[in-house]
C-alpha cells in the first residue's frame, strides 16, 4: 500500500511541478493577453444598455409578421423577458422589447405590427456592432414609430 501513495504522491507532485513550471514560464503572457480581453468583454456586457443609446440609426422596415416571445436572459441577467420578434422583409428579423413591450401587453403591440406596413427602428450602436457581429443574433430596438 505504501507504494501505491508513494507512486500517486510522485505523480501528483510531478503534475503540479509541470503547472507551476507553465504558469512561471508563459503566466505572464497569458495574463497580459487574457485578463484585458476578458475586462474589455465586461466592460462591454455591462455598459451595452447604454452604449446601445449611442448612435441610433432609423431604419425604415416593410413588416412581414410579428409574434410576441418570451426568452430568457442568459448571462445577463437570467430572469425572461417579453419580447416581439418581427419579421421584415428588408431589414431581417428584428427584436422589439424595453419599456413598451409586457407580459401584460405583448400580444396587443404584436397586433400593432400589420403585415405590409412601414415602420421605423431605431437600432443603436451597441445592438448593429455587438449583437449582430459578435452574437450574431437579431437587433434588439426599443425605439419604433410607424412611418406616417
Amino acid at each position: 500500500m505504501a507504494s501505491m501513495y508513494a507512486k500517486a504522491s510522485m505523480l501528483f507532485t510531478s503534475a503540479n511541478k509541470k503547472v507551476h513550471d507553465f504558469w512561471e514560464s508563459k503566466g505572464l503572457l497569458v495574463s497580459l493577453i487574457v485578463v484585458p480581453l476578458v475586462m474589455i468583454w465586461l466592460v462591454l456586457i455591462l455598459m451595452g444598455p447604454w452604449l446601445n443609446t449611442l448612435d441610433r440609426q432609423e431604419w425604415k422596415c416593410e413588416v412581414v409578421s410579428a409574434d410576441p416571445v418570451i426568452r430568457g436572459g442568459g448571462l445577463r441577467g437570467g430572469s425572461s423577458n417579453a419580447f416581439i420578434v418581427v419579421q421584415t422583409k428588408n431589414c431581417g428579423e428584428i427584436l422589439v422589447d424595453g419599456s413598451t413591450v409586457s407580459f401584460d401587453n405583448q400580444e396587443a403591440v404584436a397586433a400593432t405590427f400589420e403585415p405590409g406596413s412601414e415602420w421605423i427602428f431605431e437600432v443603436g450602436w451597441f445592438a448593429r456592432n455587438y449583437s449582430m457581429k459578435i452574437e450574431r443574433v437579431s437587433p434588439t430596438v426599443e425605439f419604433y414609430h410607424r412611418v406616417s
